[in-house]
């Protein structure tokens, strides 16, 4: 068992473009996840609210269905959070009461990253011939190539913050900027189409729904992506997401397996492709790159992935950002996991302010975060996590937060 259990953490990674995000198989599952933490603190280390609040709960159920030559798959969420006020991106205020929002919130929402996805996904998906699929739907994830590692879409137990939880947008006094967006997704929100032939190549288009058509409209917003993989150690991506106007991301990355046990990811992204310098987008404009290693450790149940990248804005007045973090994970039994993500940012800074008399202590800030895990498989269909998460920002302006959530998932999966 524990054989099989390395075998598919290994195989998980390589197949990471495909199948990170959905369901691989036939089958229903359901994720229940219940908190509570503080959200953050003022510049003196108070509370702005009870040391301790409660985050509500959020369930969460994924099914895919598979009759002949088509498949249907989608996903429902509901949460009861409380009522908070204030911006995702600065501190929370917990009000009397508790919503019930029409998204899907996680534990996210306490680090101030509004890590929110709409309360629902459908795909419709037809393999008319043998390699070949067509469908539309409101959460694709068809991509190709490696990227920074999320463990998956917000509301399941190992997800984590993303680059370092650096924050995209011009670098100001409000947070830790520096996130570039990587256009490996041809086909999510979208009508799209791909096609496999054997482990060789996968070539894919998509139309995002986003596309609008007429006076004043942006235009069609279609993306592309294609895969190969030459010889066995060697795999090759390249994708360019809004083709036909003026914000478009160019994405290539590559992997190398050297075994079974050693792997290397590597990717670079140029963002915002068209787009004048001049124009109130223009911090879209940036190019960044990153690379990952995967070890195994032998015949030990241990395996580790460290990651690191920095991004680059266009805009001469703006410095760069950087990221380093990595998971670590061990099979203690073949019931019981212990793992740990943690990542370290330091954002990018505005130079003019930096010059600035009154924001002479002004730079691009920094965000440090840990986050262990536990997982028990009660059974082949249930298992439990419990994981604590803290971060520790300080922005560009000086102040600091510092935030913590304590986390306990239930999970059951069941193939039919």
């Amino acid at each position: 068992m524990k054989r099989f259990a390395l075998l598919f953490a290994v195989l998980s990674f390589a197949v990471l473009p495909l199948a990170a995000q959905k369901l691989g198989s036939q089958s229903v599952q359901n994720t229940l996840w219940s908190g509570f933490g503080l959200p953050d603190v003022d510049d003196d280390g108070n509370a702005k609210d009870d040391n301790f609040t409660f985050a509500g709960i959020t369930d969460t159920v994924q099914a895919r269905v598979d009759v002949s030559k088509f498949t249907m798959d989608g996903m429902l969420s509901w949460s009861a959070f409380p009522n908070l006020s204030g911006s995702p991106c600065n501190s929370f205020a917990v009000r009397n009461g508790y919503d019930f929002p029409d998204r899907a919130l996680t534990q996210f929402l306490f680090l101030g990253e509004k890590r929110e996805t709409a309360p629902f996904y459908i795909n419709f998906i037809v393999h008319p011939l043998d390699g070949f699929d067509a469908g539309m739907g409101t959460k694709m994830g068809w991509s190709v190539g490696p990227e920074p590692y999320t463990d998956g879409l917000p509301w399941l137990p190992l997800s984590h913050v993303v680059q370092g939880d650096l924050s995209r947008g011009a670098p100001d006094a409000g947070d830790v900027r520096g996130f570039i967006k990587y256009g490996n997704y041809y086909a999510d929100h979208a009508l799209g189409a791909r096609y496999k032939y054997k482990d060789l190549f996968i070539v894919g288009a998509g139309i995002d729904s986003e596309s609008k058509i007429g006076d004043g409209a942006d235009g069609l917003k279609a993306n592309v992506g294609f895969q190969i993989k030459p010889i066995d150690f060697l795999l090759l991506a390249v994708a360019y997401q809004n083709i036909f106007i003026k914000d478009g991301n160019l994405y290539t990355g590559a992997s190398i397996f050297i075994n079974d046990n050693f792997k290397i990811d590597a990717w670079f992204g140029l963002d915002g492709i068209g787009i004048k310098e001049s124009s109130a987008l223009s911090y879209k404009k940036m190019w960044g790159t990153g690379a990952a290693v995967f070890i195994k450790f032998g015949k030990l149940p241990l395996w580790i992935r460290p990651e690191a990248g920095f991004s680059k804005y266009i805009d001469s007045d703006y410095t760069n950002a950087f990221y380093v973090g990595g998971r670590v994970n061990w099979d203690i039994t073949e019931r019981m996991h212990l793992g740990a993500w943690s990542s370290a940012a330091w954002g990018a800074e505005d130079k003019r302010w930096k010059d600035s008399s009154a924001t002479k202590d002004y730079n691009g800030g920094f965000v440090w975060n840990i986050r262990p895990d536990f997982t028990f498989d009660v059974n082949d269909r249930h298992s439990v996590t419990a994981s604590f998460e803290y971060e520790a920002k300080k922005v560009p302006n000086g102040d600091t937060r510092n935030k913590y959530v304590f986390g306990f998932f239930w999970k059951y999966n069941r193939a039919f």
